[in-house]
């Protein structure tokens, strides 16, 4: 289980650093986005509904791969025009199917053959609910009130498509329809994550969707979920995290504060939760906070020399300059003694210098002042470590 811990800390690390900030990419905390049946529609040329007839098995001795026929039930989208319903499509392959059963075939013409890429089972059910499915050509926010209502539904197909909609969509677009959200049926999610095992990647998805909808009872319960220690990862761990901000506020991150961050024996891949609950707030729900106390919560996560350098890069980002003499004293020191941290500093440092325009005097503000102070004497203590973070340094 530890080395399960450590690839889901570190595969968070890695969405952090390739997410960053940005509003204007897929809904963050919610779980892992993949493409949903409309995107995936989009991008072929030719899909149609087809149902099994008959199949021949492989002969590996005939080096024979098998071949598999269906009959076009519906023509959802052909741009090739040359289809039309109750003709014959053949797979040179053998697929197992029960005779009449559904199958949703994407593909593309190449060099005049069909070659279909993607077969996708479906039920009579599955398929009422694509074909009713508003298109992109219809805003985000409007689209998702009919997904909404297919979160979780018994059909597997439709479960994972609903949520998929909501994982790429923009978290703006989603915080909109709270008043549409039930947290009854989230908290049922949320105590039973196990059944169906899918619903394991919904769950921050659900977490920031009871924080958006949620009441002081919901509250109570999300803290239940975030405080208590477990030895196992908690899946959408994050997004619990920031329902739960959402809900409380200051008091809650002040409890987070000292139920965990504060407390040493409380692992890191506990703590790396909190801190993308941090982000989240900052850049989405930044209004229900004091940005000195948000601050001063990454202050605590940067003292982790396990953590230390990313919570100093989001300082950075924060313009947290009144911590510049704290994020120094670590240059060096026991166990904050690395390259990532040092040179995480230095680009502290740095952004600080950049940060503030000369005043109608021509003189630099304080901050950027004691920050070129710091670099100088840096850059002639350790100029390896200085040219370092200067050649990897982006404003």
């Amino acid at each position: 289980m530890r080395v399960q811990h450590l690839f889901m800390l570190y595969l968070g690390l890695l969405i952090s650093v390739l997410g960053g900030d940005s509003n204007a990419f897929a809904c963050p905390l919610c779980g892992p986005a993949t493409p949903s049946l409309t995107e995936q529609i989009s991008s072929f040329e030719t899909v149609v509904l087809v149902k099994f007839l008959e199949g021949e098995k492989p002969d590996r001795t005939q080096e024979f791969s098998g071949t598999t026929q269906f009959e076009v039930v519906e023509i959802v989208k052909d741009e090739s025009e040359t289809l039309n319903r109750a003709m014959t499509v053949s797979l040179n392959r053998y697929r197992h199917a029960e005779p009449g059963a559904l199958v949703l075939f994407m593909g593309n013409q190449i060099e005049g053959a069909m070659k279909w890429d993607t077969l996708l089972d479906m039920s009579p059910v599955s398929f009422k609910y694509l074909k009713n499915a508003p298109g992109e050509e219809v805003p985000t926010t409007q689209r998702l009130v009919y997904f909404l209502n297919f979160l979780e539904h018994p059909d597997p197909v439709i479960a994972a498509d609903a949520f998929s909609e909501f994982a790429i969509a923009p978290y703006r677009e989603i915080a909109p329809l709270n008043h549409l959200m039930q947290p009854t049926k989230l908290r049922e999610w949320l105590e039973n994550p196990k059944e169906p095992a899918e619903r394991f990647v919904r769950l921050g998805l659900f977490g920031l969707m009871l924080g958006l909808s949620g009441t002081e009872k919901d509250a109570d319960f999300l803290k239940t979920l975030v405080v208590n220690p477990t030895e196992d990862y908690q899946f959408g761990i994050d997004g619990m995290t920031a329902g739960y901000l959402m809900l409380t506020g200051e008091e809650g991150l002040a409890i987070l504060e000292k139920e965990l961050l504060e407390n040493p024996d409380i692992d890191r891949v506990r703590i790396f939760p909190i801190m993308e609950a941090l982000r989240f707030v900052w850049s989405y729900e930044g209004d229900r906070f004091s940005k000195q106390k948000l601050r001063k919560s990454m202050r605590v996560i940067a003292k982790r020399p396990e953590l230390a350098d990313l919570a100093i890069i989001d300082l950075a980002r924060w313009k947290d300059w009144d911590a510049m003499d704290e994020i120094v004293s670590l240059y060096g020191k026991g166990e904050y003694d690395v390259p990532a941290i040092k040179r995480a500093i230095l680009r502290f440092l740095m952004t600080a210098e950049k940060s503030s325009p000369r005043s109608a005097e021509g003189e630099n503000p304080s901050h950027v002042v004691k920050a070129q102070g710091f670099l100088k004497k840096i850059r002639e203590l350790d100029p390896k470590t200085y040219q370092a973070a200067q050649r990897y340094f982006f404003e």
